[in-house]
């Protein structure tokens, strides 16, 4: 008796027991994707620290539609910089805080329009990073695989501060490229009501040769002691604002003079 209840008893732990580790194919898929998944996550992570004390950081403008496949090399460069350890250390705190800071609930854009590129080197590793504030994405590129992150915007346009100016009629050639970013321009100002431009050129040129820069009128007499002069301001570029009467190639928004 005692050794029937023993076998009927281990008959059915072994049957309970195989219930719990015989799983169906979706189960098997789904326990399979959950540690696929943890692995990419894991690895995302680990690639995040080369921006820690790197040997070399380069910060790419670029444009947002890249020529082919989604690939950092594809990517049309408008603008560059060698960053020093400064600069390093700055784009390091920005990619901390646009990463630390994401909630995975946050909606994000189906889209990915990067205007920025960064290459980064250390110890042997190379890694590229393409940023997309617009639709709130970054995807990380390094050892032929691509990782996702989610990031929040960056309202204190970190990145724009880093760049070189450029020349009006750089930015005129990749107006459509600049459009809705935050750029650095050098050129000649003129703080006029009816002609409120930055050029390249000293005196009067055509329309499509200038910049709107959108400075409230009231504002215009503190310029005065530098109208025409070469100057370096930084703003928002946006290629649909045309100035007065039209005559102007885009204008630069929020508008910071930051050398004269």
């Amino acid at each position: 008796m005692l050794v029937r209840i023993m076998v009927a008893f281990l008959s059915a732990l072994v049957v309970t027991v195989a219930a719990k580790i015989i799983r169906t194919p979706g189960e098997e898929r789904a326990a399979r994707e959950a540690l696929v998944n943890a692995q990419i996550e894991k690895e995302s992570e680990e690639l995040l620290k080369i921006f820690d004390n790197p040997d070399s950081m380069t910060l790419y403008s670029v444009n947002p539609e890249p020529a082919g496949e989604l690939k950092p090399e594809n990517y049309k460069v408008l603008n560059q910089t060698e960053l020093d350890r400064d600069g390093i250390g700055i784009v390091k705190n920005e990619i901390e805080r646009a990463t630390k800071s994401f909630d995975p609930k946050a909606p994000t854009r189906a889209c990915f329009n990067s205007r920025h590129r960064i290459h980064v080197e250390k110890a042997g590793q190379k890694a590229d990073f393409l940023i997309c504030y617009e639709c709130l994405q970054m995807r990380g590129f390094s050892n032929g695989k691509d990782y996702w992150y989610g990031i929040t915007r960056d309202d204190a346009q970190t990145f724009g501060k880093l760049f070189p100016a450029v020349s009006v009629a750089t930015v005129l050639e990749n107006s459509r490229n600049f459009n809705g970013t935050f750029l650095k321009v050098e050129g000649y100002a003129s703080f006029e009501p009816d002609n409120t431009t930055l050029s390249d050129n000293s005196g009067r040129v055509k329309c499509d040769e200038n910049i709107w820069l959108d400075i409230p009128k009231d504002g215009l007499h503190s310029y005065g002691a530098i109208n025409r002069s070469k100057v370096t301001v930084m703003g928002k570029y946006e290629v649909n604002k045309t100035g007065h009467h039209g005559c102007s190639k885009g204008s630069l928004a929020d508008v910071k003079l930051l050398k004269w």
